[in-house]
C-alpha cells in the first residue's frame, strides 16, 4: 500500500485531534475519581501523540514509495511500545530547544535517569484496565493506579501535546524546504552538539 504525503498529514492531524479528545475525556473521569480509567485515556493520548510524530518522521525521512518501508511504518504505527517511546522523545527534544533553565535541566534528568521503560508503561496501561496478577496477588485497577501516577501521566500527556502539535504543524507548513534539505545535516556534528548541550544542562546550577 502506497499513500501520498497528504494522507500522512491527515493522519497526523487526526492523531493530534484524538489526543486532545482523549485528554478531555480523561479529565472528566479524573474529576469523578475514576483514576484508573483516566490513566488509561492519558496513556492512549500519549500513544496518539507518538503516532503523529512517527507519521511525520516517515513522510520526511522515509521513502513513502517503498513498499517495505511503508510496511514497517504501519507496523510501528500499530505498536503501543513504539508509539510510547516516540512520544517520550518529545521531552528530550523540547529540553534541548528551550532556554537553559532549571526546568530544561529537569526534563533532561527525567528523560535520562527516570524515564519509565516502555514495556513497564504498557503493563500499567493494562493494569489500569483489567484485574491483574502482580507480585503474588490479584488487584483491580483502582488498587494499583495511584493519584500520583495519574498526576504524572496527565502532566506528560498535556505537555507533549502542547509542545508536539505546534512543532509538527511548523514542520508540515515548511515540509518542502525540510524535504529538499534533509540530506544536508551533518549527523556527526549534530550528535556532538547534542551531547554538548546535554552536558551543559546536567552540569548547570540554578537558584
Amino acid at each position: 500500500m502506497k499513500l501520498v504525503k497528504e494522507k500522512y498529514f491527515q493522519a497526523i492531524e487526526k492523531a493530534f485531534n484524538n489526543a486532545e479528545e482523549l485528554i478531555e475525556e480523561a479529565e472528566i473521569l479524573a474529576k469523578h475519581n475514576k483514576n484508573a480509567r483516566a490513566y488509561t485515556l492519558f496513556q492512549f493520548s500519549i500513544e496518539e501523540i507518538g503516532k503523529a510524530f512517527l507519521a511525520f518522521q516517515f513522510v520526511l525521512n522515509g521513502n513513502i514509495e517503498d513498499i517495505e518501508e511503508t510496511r514497517k511504518f504501519f507496523k510501528d504505527f500499530r505498536s503501543h511500545t513504539v508509539k510510547t517511546k516516540t512520544s517520550q522523545g518529545i521531552d528530550f527534544m523540547f529540553a534541548l530547544q528551550i532556554e537553559k533553565s532549571s526546568y530544561s535541566k529537569k526534563l533532561i534528568e527525567e528523560f535520562i535517569f527516570d524515564r519509565v521503560d516502555v514495556a513497564v508503561s504498557n503493563d500499567y496501561k493494562n493494569y489500569s484496565l483489567y484485574t491483574s496478577y502482580k507480585d503474588g496477588e490479584f488487584y483491580k485497577p483502582s488498587e494499583i493506579i495511584t493519584i500520583d501516577m495519574l498526576d504524572k501521566i496527565s502532566k506528560d500527556a498535556k505537555s507533549r501535546l502542547q509542545v508536539g502539535k505546534p512543532f509538527i504543524k511548523l514542520g508540515i507548513d515548511n515540509y518542502d524546504i525540510l524535504f529538499e534539505t534533509r540530506g544536508s545535516l551533518d549527523e556527526e556534528e549534530a550528535s556532538i552538539q547534542t551531547q554538548k548541550r546535554i552536558d551543559e544542562l546536567l552540569n548547570s546550577k540554578f537558584d
